[in-house]
Parts: C-alpha cells; structure tokens; sequence
C-alpha cells in the first residue's frame, strides 16, 4: 500500500538515537564552521606566500591540500 506523504507517520528518533542524531548534527556544523574560518585564511597565507603547504599530519590535511580552496587573487585586483 503506498502512503500519500500527509498519511505517513512523522520519522522521530528517541532515545539514544536522538542524542546520536543531535551529535552528528552538532559535529556536521562545526566542522562546515571550521572550514568557513580556515578556508579565507589559508588563502591570505597563499597570497603572502605562494609556495607555502600547510603540514600533511592527518587525512582531512592531506585531502583539503590536493584539492585546495580556489580563493580570489586580492594581490592581482589590488595592484591592478
């Protein structure tokens, strides 16, 4: 029998899962925070220092640099 989405029952979590739930939630947001903070600065630091790497000490390290941030060129639009 197909449900029409008025007739489905609300999906709720209780308990544990609740708190899980409100946890990876908690972490998803903060770690999205981090990257809107670390993202402007690593590209400051690459306009001040194009050669510079950020250290490799952990996979999340190693993943931002091979793929890093496209940040726009403040030195380029400023000196014109």
């Amino acid at each position: 029998m197909l449900y029409c989405a008025t007739d489905a029952p609300a999906a709720r979590f209780s308990g544990v899962e609740r708190e899980i739930w409100l946890l990876a939630d908690h972490r998803e947001e903060l770690v999205a925070e981090r990257i809107r903070a670390i993202t402007p600065l690593r590209c400051h630091l690459h306009d001040l220092d194009p050669g510079w790497t950020p250290p490799a000490d952990s996979n999340e390290q190693a993943r931002a640099i091979a793929s890093p941030p496209t940040c726009p060129s403040s030195k380029a639009s400023s000196l014109g």
